[in-house]
């Protein structure tokens, strides 16, 4: 069973700490791949969960609500990213990716990976991670998938600071109890 202690706070927000500590960890596994799935994620059917370097994304003017993220993530990579990238469960990422990101030319600079995520008041640790793949010199090579032409896999995510509307729960009771 693998089980880590997280003892360092990163940043006052607990939304961008999670974020924070998802590509810290990233650092740390001793693996090939690494895989995430959040907590209000539901996988409703039976799915293999198979790494493969892919990064599914979409062009930012698709992006509907999440165009948000663009310039945060734009001012996390230092350049402008070409692709919304977190677009389906689950996230795969070779750990290479992560050593690749602690070295890239762009952190260096103002202390280091931890004190410029440090800095952020937005982030999408996703995005940045989908974009820097895309666009980095990393020894596994991603294939990029424009998401919207494929099935999405079994996985809903409910958001974690959603509401629990009578609506969400009827749907979430239909996911894990189909007829």
């Amino acid at each position: 069973m693998f089980t880590f202690e997280i003892n360092d706070l990163y940043h006052d927000s607990g939304y961008i700490n999670q974020q924070i500590v998802k590509i810290v960890e990233g650092l740390n596994c001793q693996t090939e791949w690494i895989g995430y799935l959040d907590c209000d994620c539901i996988v409703y059917r039976r799915m293999i969960f198979e790494p493969k370097p892919i990064v599914y994304g979409v062009p930012w003017d698709e992006a509907g609500d999440a165009k948000a993220w663009r310039e945060p993530t734009k001012k996390m990579l230092g350049f402008d990213p070409l692709y919304e990238t977190m677009q389906r469960w689950p996230f795969w990422y070779p750990s290479s990716l992560f050593q690749s990101l602690k070295n890239s030319f762009w952190f260096p600079f103002s202390g280091g990976l931890i004190e410029r995520l440090k800095n952020l008041d937005q982030m999408s640790e996703f995005n940045l991670l989908g974009n820097f793949w895309l666009q980095c010199e990393c020894h596994v090579i991603p294939e990029f998938i424009y998401a919207k032409a494929v099935k999405s896999p079994p996985i809903r995510q409910f958001w974690t600071g959603e509401e629990m509307t009578g609506k969400i729960n009827h749907e979430i009771q239909q996911l894990l109890n189909p007829v």
